[in-house]
């Protein structure tokens, strides 16, 4: 979540209701918009020197206005750029892709790659438990058939998500390096 909140103050300045808004427009499928987790990110950010705030009064309220600073810049592209964890890859990898138009090209052609790399490393290894259980796939045992489809649908997501991302890539090459019919 923390890197989300990064992600948003590089364009600009909020308070946490705002923060909070687009959270719940944006992503709602991968985090929480309450505000006690809000609160939470922001302090952590906050702790780590991130982000910084300036209380301001507006219509007679108090208001914390959230930005970001330098080294919360410096650690948001650092992570942008970083290897995603398996036990996080639907959050992370719809975080980045979130973020991509924030990077320099040449930095989301990296991201894209290592989204792919992790991706294909990781149907590799799902193909690799399915080939291991090939046998179980004859049994007719609903609590085998139903595990079994399970991995099915993750093989099936993956690919589907190392598909997008592949087109993704191939979009975001310049047209002077990408070749005839490709």
């Amino acid at each position: 979540m923390e890197y989300a909140v990064l992600g948003l103050l590089l364009r600009e300045q909020l308070t946490i209701y705002q923060i909070r808004i687009i959270f719940a427009e944006s992503f709602s499928l991968i985090y929480g918009d309450s505000y006690g987790s809000l609160q939470s990110a922001l302090k952590r950010l906050l702790n780590q020197g991130f982000i910084r705030f300036e209380a301001v009064k507006e219509g007679g309220r108090n208001k914390k206005v959230y930005h970001i600073t330098a080294a919360g810049r410096t650690r948001f592209v650092a992570w942008m750029g970083e290897e995603i964890p398996l036990s996080k890859l639907e959050t992370a990898t719809l975080t980045r892709l979130f973020f991509l138009g924030e990077l320099e090209q040449a930095d989301r052609l990296q991201v894209l790659a290592n989204i792919q790399g992790t991706l294909a490393g990781y149907l590799e290894r799902l193909h690799g438990i399915k080939e291991a259980n090939a046998p179980h796939y004859a049994l007719n045992i609903p609590w085998v058939t139903y595990r079994l489809a399970m991995l099915d649908y993750a093989i099936f997501e993956i690919g589907n998500s190392l598909q997008f991302f592949s087109k993704l890539s191939a979009q975001e090459q310049p047209a002077a390096q990408q070749k005839p019919g490709g």
